[in-house]
């Protein structure tokens, strides 16, 4: 199994008061599963994000073919998980778009790239 992730703390130092992780995980079975946790040092301040995924395929390089989108939200008490099934080998983006930034805090994107099945 394949495992890549994306961090963001914010402040960005070893006492980070948001965090926010998107792990996208290559499964034997053909399928990606895409994870997003949001964390925040103070419970009583969470609260949920709406965000969109975006999933592409590599066709040839630098050239991306679009395989799926999905739509959803993310707070500390509700992590979300979503499974993008019958995936071809290769290698795939996956982005994830916020909406919204908290005063500029947040990140608008995150990205990685999975090597998937290969």
């Amino acid at each position: 199994m394949s495992v890549k992730c994306a961090y963001w703390n914010y402040p960005p130092n070893k006492y980070w008061y948001w965090r926010r992780v998107m792990c996208a995980y290559s499964r034997s079975n053909g399928d990606i599963e895409v994870r997003i946790e949001h964390y925040v040092a103070e419970p009583f301040h969470d609260w949920s994000t709406d965000w969109e995924m975006r999933i592409y395929r590599e066709v040839s390089p630098n050239n991306w073919k679009l395989g799926g989108t999905r739509t959803g939200y993310v707070s500390m008490a509700s992590p979300s998980r979503r499974i993008f099934t019958n995936c071809k080998p290769g290698r795939w983006m996956i982005r994830v778009d916020y909406k919204d930034d908290y005063a500029g805090r947040m990140p608008q994107q995150q990205v990685v790239f999975l090597n998937h099945l290969i």
